[in-house]
């Protein structure tokens, strides 16, 4: 084997020494040209949908049932985004991978979760006890929650906000957020109660002792220069510079003026946040900030909105140019009376009309709509186009001419019975693995 890569070695450098003129020790050779090449290891590219339910397949991990809602989950909660049909992962997605790998690196790897698959089988065959197999599990389990704590913060950074606190007389009164009430002044005596019962105290308890300490401080003499003198300067500075609760709220009134976004759960988490007295990140705000100037389109007052609050974004709210189909599409839409049943795929729905409307009450906010969007909204039109006046007549001239919804249809159905197939192939294993051990 070594002869011959010696061989395939000569042969590949060949032309080029052949190519040589005849040269002896110490002549002088002039440079005609450099040459160089550079190589780069790409990356590995991301998964898509397609690719991750392969991957997950040959590693074992889940079921064909379960495909579908694990990838919604990812997106959901926003470990990862859909960006031209891959899955990217987000910074939240990559901070938390990066956390449970570290501190619980036994249980989150694919070895792990395979493994327990092949557990789960055998309890189903009755091949082990399933009580026994949880036990051992929850003995594991909670020795690595026990090691992926992290130490509590010294004591005496809570005892020297504490005392911070001795002067504060007048405190804001209790939020009720449902069945929960949030108190200030409680959260510091039960601050107090664990100190003296000598109980641990977590990182995030001290974190939000520092925000009141914070929030409190005109009644503190000297506050802030004690803050800063405890360390506690930068949270400080991030306090002073982030926008006022009278903006706050503003920005709030300002979205239900607008109207249509009250089931958005980004914006919803932070009215929640906000009514349970908790501050706004930059990064929150600038983001609800946004969502305001965008969308503020249809109020009389829209320049003077986004003039408020363009210090705090730059001041780009003006929407990527529509379709210029979209009006005669959305008017289309109208014609119609009779939807088609809502397609659910795991646990997304897909209704029609929902989505036309969702479009409609943007475009009447932002008087635009992305190209995605829109070519979806062609999609939609297309598939009851029986029900549109003069449809044929318009059709050329608003890009009607295609139904590419049908590939997206057969799509699901493939993949639908694509799981069903599965799904057999695994219930025949068992049944075999089954049978195998009955004989036994």
């Amino acid at each position: 084997m070594q002869k011959r890569k010696q061989v395939a070695d000569d042969s590949e450098d060949g032309d080029e020494v052949n190519s040589l003129p005849p040269l002896a020790a110490g002549d002088a050779v002039n440079v005609v040209r450099w040459l160089s090449e550079r190589k780069e290891t790409k990356p590995p590219a991301h998964f898509n949908e397609a690719s991750l339910v392969k991957e997950l397949e040959e590693n074992g991990v889940g079921r064909p049932s379960t495909y579908a809602a694990t990838i919604e989950i990812l997106v959901t909660r926003q470990y990862a985004e859909r960006v031209e049909k891959q899955l990217l992962p987000t910074q939240r997605g990559k901070d938390v991978s990066d956390w449970l790998t570290e501190k619980m690196g036994a249980l989150f790897n694919v070895g792990y979760t395979a493994e327990m698959e092949s557990e789960l089988d055998k309890v189903e065959d009755g091949q082990e006890n399933g009580e026994a197999m949880l036990s051992d599990f929850y003995r594991r389990f909670t020795a690595w929650l026990a090691a992926a704590k992290e130490p509590p913060p010294p004591i005496e950074k809570f005892t020297e906000l504490l005392k911070l606190f001795e002067d504060v007389t007048r405190w804001k009164d209790p939020i009720v957020v449902g069945k929960r009430h949030f108190s200030d002044q409680e959260f510091v005596s039960s601050v107090k109660r664990q100190i003296a019962e000598a109980k641990p105290l977590s990182e995030k308890q001290l974190n939000a002792l520092v925000k009141l300490a914070i929030a409190y401080r005109a009644q503190m003499p000297d506050g802030e220069m004690k803050l800063i003198d405890l360390g506690w300067g930068p949270e400080l500075d991030k306090v002073k510079n982030a926008p006022s609760e009278e903006l706050v709220k503003w920005c709030f009134q300002t979205l239900d003026r607008i109207g249509g976004m009250e089931h958005n759960p980004f914006l919803v988490s932070l009215r929640e946040q906000v009514e349970r007295g908790r501050t706004l990140t930059e990064k929150q705000f600038v983001i609800l900030a946004k969502s305001v100037g965008e969308n503020a389109s249809s109020l009389p007052d829209a320049d003077a909105v986004r003039t408020r609050l363009a210090p705090y974004t730059g001041g780009d709210f003006e929407a990527p140019p529509s379709d210029p189909a979209v009006p005669d599409l959305l008017a289309m839409a109208k014609h119609i009376t009779e939807w088609k049943e809502p397609l659910k795929r795991g646990r997304r729905v897909y209704d029609d009309k929902e989505f036309i409307t969702s479009l409609g009450d943007q475009f009447a906010r932002r008087n635009s709509l992305s190209p995605r969007q829109a070519q979806a909204l062609r999609r939609v039109i297309y598939n009851y186009r029986e029900q549109i006046p003069d449809f044929d007549a318009n059709a050329e001239r608003l890009g009607l001419t295609k139904a590419p919804e049908r590939e997206k249809i057969v799509s699901v159905e493939r993949s639908a019975k694509r799981d069903a197939q599965q799904d057999a192939r695994r219930e025949a294993r068992h049944a075999k693995k089954s049978e195998k051990g009955k004989k036994k």
